[in-house]
């Protein structure tokens, strides 16, 4: 658990784990973080998360804002709201009739349909 503020790995690890709650294996590499199975299903084309470092850093701080866990338990703040916001987005996937990618929005993690290329 970080101490004060999380780097970068770390929040990506969180992110990973989140989807491991969800049965969702989310993949970390060089170009980011990828949604590369669901369900134990290999999914033909990854769903990527269109997330900068600083962006996955700025949602952090976000979250930790909130005042739902005393300022020691922060980590466990981010853990608990990112790992709903990775669920919400997961279903708005299902939702949309298109390729999506994962971003962060005003509410976290949500699903923006993209055209492939």
């Amino acid at each position: 658990m970080p101490s004060s503020h999380p780097t970068t790995a770390e929040l990506t690890q969180s992110v990973i784990a989140a989807g491991r709650e969800w049965q969702v294996e989310i993949s970390s590499s060089d170009q980011g973080l990828q949604i590369t199975a669901r369900g134990g299903e290999r999914l033909d084309v990854p769903i990527e998360f269109a997330v900068t470092d600083d962006e996955l850093r700025a949602y952090y701080v976000e979250v930790s804002k909130s005042s739902l866990y005393p300022e020691d338990q922060k980590w466990q703040q981010w853990q608990s709201l990112m790992s709903t916001h990775l669920l919400e987005a997961l279903h708005e996937l299902d939702r949309h009739d298109a390729h999506c990618v994962i971003t962060v929005g005003e509410t976290g993690f949500t699903a923006v349909p993209q055209q492939l290329n």
